[in-house]
């Protein structure tokens, strides 16, 4: 079934002359809605190999391609008293933002991701680039599936977003750095702030960090999370006491539909 999927998002031009005998009739197409697509990814519990053999051809392993996954993890409870700021600060260079003053946020940063693409610095081993836009839905999701959960947690979870901005309008301001999360709360599993956009720099990221850790803790959360974090921030994010670990599972793969080779292909801001 995986391998069907191909042949139904793919546009023609990438896919194979003929499809194959064994697999019976080809699946239908639906080109006026689906069939153009660049890529398409999925995240993989079985390891990286099962979904890379669900190609476009029997024998043939051009299926989904697994990519780095790493995972940064902050246990609070092991955190020194002190060692984050207080989340209920006033200081005017740090905007929070409610679900509903995210979309702004989305705008902005899609944008700045189309920008950061057009000079991605290519490697010798690249030939591409590609990313998820957090907008139309993609980002809020992470909210919304687990808000039957979430809507439980005391003292109530007012914000999902924290922006610094010397300027008071944030939501205009170009995006140096912010961070967007989900909250993972699914009782009696352990509730888990996750990260899943993330704009800093050596010299931001451990004041925005110590902010969410401590809005997290305030609400009873015991972990915080981040995944594929760049190795120079993960760097000072273990000064701060975190823990950085390869995943075996969750894994991010992608198929790409493009000219270029897939393992010649990144995907670029791959979070959660």
């Amino acid at each position: 079934m995986m391998r069907l999927l191909h042949w139904v998002l793919a546009p023609q031009s990438s896919l194979p002359k003929d499809f194959p005998d064994e697999w019976g009739t080809p699946p239908p197409r639906y080109d006026d809605r689906v069939g153009d697509a660049a890529f398409s990814i999925l995240y993989s519990d079985i390891g990286p190999e099962f979904y890379q053999r669900t190609g476009t051809l029997p024998g043939r392993n051009d299926g989904w391609l697994a990519q780095r996954a790493s995972t940064t993890v902050w246990d609070i409870s092991s955190l020194e008293k002190g060692a984050c700021l207080d989340a209920t600060s006033t200081e005017t260079s740090w905007r929070w933002f409610t679900n509903q003053d995210m979309d702004n946020i989305w705008e902005l940063d899609t944008q700045q991701m189309k920008a950061d693409l057009s000079v991605y610095p290519f490697t010798e081993t690249e030939d591409a680039a590609f990313a998820m836009h957090p907008g139309n839905g993609v980002a809020d999701y992470q909210i919304q599936r687990l808000e039957v959960y979430w809507t439980k947690v005391q003292p109530p979870l007012l914000y999902w977003g924290l922006v610094h901005s010397p300027s008071k309008d944030a939501d205009q301001s170009p995006l140096t750095t912010f961070a967007a999360w989900t909250v993972e709360y699914r009782p009696p599993t352990a509730n888990t702030l996750t990260i899943t956009r993330l704009r800093a720099t050596e010299a931001t990221f451990k004041s925005l960090m110590s902010r969410v850790i401590s809005y997290a803790a305030q609400h009873g959360i015991s972990k915080v999370v981040i995944w594929n974090l760049d190795q120079s921030l993960s760097n000072l994010a273990s000064e701060m006491g975190a823990q950085t670990f390869d995943r075996t599972e969750n894994l991010p793969s992608f198929k790409w539909y493009g000219a270029e080779r897939g393992s010649r292909v990144t995907w670029a801001f791959n979070e959660k």
